[in-house]
């Protein structure tokens, strides 16, 4: 059952009192300036991370769209965007350079993807699916350590340049760096991704995957920037006003 821009998924198989639900709610970012920054100074360097962001484009322009980023020098960052045919990649560079990059799947607008990532650069191991489909394509150094500390913010919605703005909506953002999980295994993918097509209950500060809580995790409630995840803290909106989706994956 959907209203506005709120979801509220019971949980299912429960006995007893009927537990609170979980309410998935998304945010509009308008293709202009719409974007949320959150401090990762306090982070540290690792092989390893995953990351979750649903997303629903409304278009996607010739130029792209920057949906998460992380920039620290000119020569390293963290980056995952969608190319103006829909080609969807992440790309992590260290403070030399070297990069590697997880691609492999395509995507189109209109409706809600789930694009599900997870990487171990040690051991040349990446996955990328979508709506719990595909593994991805792995290319680059072999045990990259990706300073993920920065004293430029984390971004959603656009780069940290603020360039290739998302036109669309975005949902249930997650992001663990210094954690791993092997999403070419199926009971993996569904700890984010329900067979019945919509976002799993990760818990209030976003542990349940791992037991251990992302960094970085927020709801997609435009009223309410609180990052849940180990980091603390708040985002910091800029440019044009979130507002309400229409719709919730």
């Amino acid at each position: 059952m959907a209203f506005s821009a709120t979801r509220m998924l019971m949980a299912a198989g429960f006995s007893g009192n009927t537990p609170p639900p979980f309410v998935v709610n998304a945010a509009f970012f308008d293709n202009a300036s719409s974007a949320l920054s959150v401090d990762c100074s306090a982070l540290s360097n690792s092989t390893s991370g995953i990351l979750s962001v649903w997303v629903r484009f409304t278009a996607i322009g010739g130029g792209g769209a920057n949906l998460f980023g992380l920039n620290i020098t000119a020569s390293a960052k963290m980056l995952l965007s969608v190319s103006g045919a829909g080609a969807v990649t992440l790309v992590l560079r260290n403070n030399s350079g070297n990069g590697y990059t997880i691609s492999g799947a395509t995507i189109g607008s209109g409706s809600w993807k789930n694009l599900l990532l997870s990487w171990q650069t040690s051991t040349t191991t990446g996955t990328l699916t979508v709506n719990g489909s595909g593994t991805g394509s792995v290319s680059g150094f072999t045990g990259l350590s990706v300073p993920y500390a920065a004293n430029t913010p984390l971004v959603i919605g656009a780069n940290p340049a603020s360039s290739s703005p998302v036109n669309g909506c975005i949902s249930e953002v997650y992001f663990a760096p210094g954690q791993f999980l092997d999403f070419t295994n199926s009971s993996n993918v569904a700890l984010f991704y329900s067979g019945s097509g919509h976002p799993v209950n990760l818990g209030s500060n976003g542990q349940a995957p791992t037991g251990t809580a992302p960094a970085v995790y927020w709801h997609g409630l435009y009223t309410d920037l609180t990052n849940l995840g180990s980091l603390g803290g708040s985002f910091t909106a800029s440019g044009t006003a979130l507002t309400a989706c229409a719709s919730t994956p």
